[in-house]
């Protein structure tokens, strides 16, 4: 056997968020599980997107590297320096993993939907694409949302010709497989799942009010200030105020207590923050809502989750966790990804709500359903769920077998 083959394969996963958002530290973690019971022993190079990196995932594991990009505020000379080399010299600084492409097996790019247009157009991993395609390395997209970039034609032209390149698209959604076969797309697509369907759960011990969440039945809610820009603002009342009174209607409507729950926590962009603007509104019915701390992490989350009658979730992988947890759940929406992980399960859309369709009535009496139906959810979950989930796994068979096909196979 050659020194190649004795070294541990290296894993670049590039262009995820911070561990803040835990739905991303979900993918990181159920990603790395993943490749471990495929690969064997592995070494891993995390290279996030974002440059805001707490230290509470596993630092200390010798075979992960963290990356972490420099935070280079606006105006800042060093920001000047950049948009210079960008707009007019036309060229662009190394990306943060391509030290490591040398020695890699393969990247793959593990954000979840940077491929879309959800948050404007993303040329950054386009270009990561290109970077790591430069150095005769495999690029994955994994468990990945993708598109659709249609209101743009000419950047849906071009994203077509990029994603032909890639070596492997493993989709979380159907929607994807069908958008990219529109695309004329396919060779390269496999269908698969999100990896953190995948992801354990950990038991937490439960203090002060959020004891409620294991001793009486509940109903989970998590709404996020980023669904706020997706939403129709016939009605002219803000973002906070409709999320207020669809908590107010709830409360009317459902006789139990209701756990307010934070999925991403990140600066800006904070569930909690949100949610505990929301509960000073309440008056009153604050004594009949828990506000869940921010501190838990994805697996602390996903097992308290599990443990409420029913899940209300804006944030798509806080409605991962209920649903890999056998727990009903209502996903708000403002893309295809909920639609479409809906869709693969249930085989319909009826536990989505378009967050533009969105009114409190409307989630009143879709939380009603979800509860007079919850015994039945709870068993077609409970029969649906493993082989689902194995969707995720199989993600690795599929990075296996293109590497097979391209002479690199680590094992």
């Amino acid at each position: 056997m050659n020194a190649r083959k004795e070294e541990k394969p290296l894993f670049i996963l590039q262009g995820n968020g911070s561990v803040l958002n835990r739905g991303c530290e979900a993918i990181l973690r159920s990603t790395v599980a993943i490749l471990r019971d495929e690969f064997g022993p592995c070494r891993f190079v995390n290279a996030p997107a974002s440059s805001i990196h707490p230290t509470d995932y596993e630092e200390t594991d010798p075979d992960i590297t963290h990356v972490i990009p420099p935070e280079i505020k606006r105006w800042h000379p060093r920001w000047w320096s950049l948009q210079l080399k960008k707009r007019i010299l036309r060229s662009h600084p190394r990306m943060p993993f391509e030290e490591y492409l040398p020695m890699a097996t393969a990247v793959l790019a593990i954000g979840g939907d940077n491929y879309t247009l959800d948050y404007g157009r993303p040329l950054l991993f386009f270009r990561a694409i290109r970077v790591t395609l430069d150095y005769g390395k495999p690029m994955i997209l994994w468990g990945a949302s993708v598109g659709p970039f249609s209101r743009e034609p000419e950047f849906e032209r071009f994203a077509a010709e990029e994603l032909k390149k890639v070596s492997l698209i493993c989709a979380r959604e159907s929607l994807t497989v069908e958008y990219l076969a529109s695309l004329h797309i396919t060779e390269n697509v496999r269908l698969c799942a999100d990896p953190a369907f995948l992801l354990e759960p950990r038991q937490v011990e439960l203090t002060g009010k959020e004891r409620l969440i294991s001793q009486e039945h509940c109903v989970g809610l998590n709404l996020s200030p980023l669904l706020g820009q997706y939403r129709n603002k016939p009605d002219r009342l803000s973002w906070l105020d409709l999320a207020c009174k669809c908590v107010k209607v709830l409360l009317a409507t459902v006789d139990m207590p209701v756990v307010l729950i934070p999925h991403v926590v990140l600066p800006g962009n904070n569930d909690y923050a949100f949610m505990k603007a929301i509960l000073e509104q309440l008056g009153r019915l604050e004594d009949r809502v828990i506000l869940l701390d921010s501190r838990y992490t994805a697996s602390e989350l996903k097992w308290i989750i599990s443990k409420l009658r029913a899940f209300i979730g804006a944030r798509m992988h806080s409605t991962i966790a209920a649903l890999s947890s056998q727990v009903p759940t209502l996903s708000l929406s403002y893309s295809m990804k909920a639609r479409g992980i809906n869709l693969d399960i249930f085989g319909h859309t009826g536990y989505v709500i378009d967050v533009r369709e969105l009114t409190p009535e409307l989630l009143a009496t879709k939380t009603v359903e979800l509860l007079e139906k919850a015994d039945e959810l709870r068993r077609y979950l409970a029969k649906v769920m493993p082989n689902y989930a194995r969707r995720a796994r199989q993600g690795a068979s599929y990075l296996r077998d293109m590497l097979k096909g391209k002479g690199l196979d680590p094992a």
